[in-house]
């Protein structure tokens, strides 16, 4: 019975039934993480990004667009430059995947944004589907997160919880977590720890 099970048995009790997820059980979970992980902290140093791969140059263009052609052109934008870029990065072997990897990611959580100022909810929903389902973008935390935040302001909580065991316990691949880094993995624990304290709140 290893300690990914343990995790694993910690977070469905916790959300099949919040009122058996007394505070030792957080306790618990919180020990099995550091065991799971072998949490070591010490900082990573990110590539280079390539120039040609600058993702505020790509959402200028979009904002400059949705002023003059509207919200559809705009997503356009998007779409275009993350295929490019995502195919450069999983096609190719000139690209290191880290070094781009958070430049995709901004791209994504601008187009998931896009759409939410738009109050296009369902069009948001997808594309932080096709950015966690993404081989890049899928192993960053910061879009995990702010697709749970979107959950939880949609009043989906039980689908944010869902979303947390995704990216930290079976990922898309069944390969473990979805997200890889150590410093995102410890925030949306504590995230995903925080919602559950205000659920048993309510």
């Amino acid at each position: 019975f290893s300690a990914a099970c343990c995790v694993v048995a910690c977070c469905l009790t916790i959300i099949i039934s919040p009122s058996l997820s007394a505070p030792f059980l957080e306790v618990g979970l919180i020990i099995l993480l550091f065991k799971y992980y072998d949490i070591n902290m010490e900082p990573v140093l990110s590539s280079s990004v390539p120039p040609q791969y600058n993702s505020q140059s790509i959402i200028n263009t979009a904002e400059e667009t949705l002023q003059t052609s509207g919200v559809s052109a705009a997503q356009t934008v998007y779409k275009s430059a993350l295929l490019e870029w995502v195919d450069d990065v999983t096609m190719g072997d000139t690209i290191d995947k880290e070094s781009v990897k958070g430049e995709i990611a901004n791209l994504w959580l601008a187009y998931a944004d896009l759409n939410r100022r738009s109050n296009l909810f369902k069009s948001a929903t997808e594309v932080y589907e096709q950015a966690i389902n993404c081989p890049v973008g899928g192993e960053v935390g910061k879009i995990w997160m702010e697709y749970v935040h979107f959950l939880e302001e949609r009043g989906r909580p039980r689908t944010a919880q869902k979303l947390y065991l995704r990216a930290l316990v079976e990922g898309n691949d069944g390969d473990g977590p979805s997200v890889k880094d150590v410093a995102d993995q410890n925030l949306l624990w504590n995230e995903f720890l925080r919602m559950m304290q205000s659920l048993r709140k309510n």
